[in-house]
């Protein structure tokens, strides 16, 4: 568990979601302090063994991988 200063009241009850490769503030944030980013969504037509996310979140429409919640499920 990683405690922030910050809390984002539009987000639920004040949690953060906490997927740095998919949202910008989380990321950001895992830049901050070098956690590892692990992107669970891949874009359309994006190679598996070479995406990877750098500075900017992804957040468009993919299918789910690297997860055990679904290998097929789809995203957006």
């Amino acid at each position: 568990m990683w405690i922030a200063n910050f809390v984002l009241m539009e987000y639920g009850a004040g949690a953060i979601f906490g997927c740095p490769a998919h949202d910008q503030r989380d990321l950001d944030f895992a830049r901050k302090f070098d956690l590892p980013v692990r992107p669970v969504v891949l874009p359309p037509g994006a190679d598996p063994a070479s995406f990877h996310v750098k500075q900017e979140a992804y957040v468009g429409p993919g299918r789910i991988y690297n997860s055990a919640f679904s290998r097929w499920a789809l995203c957006g």
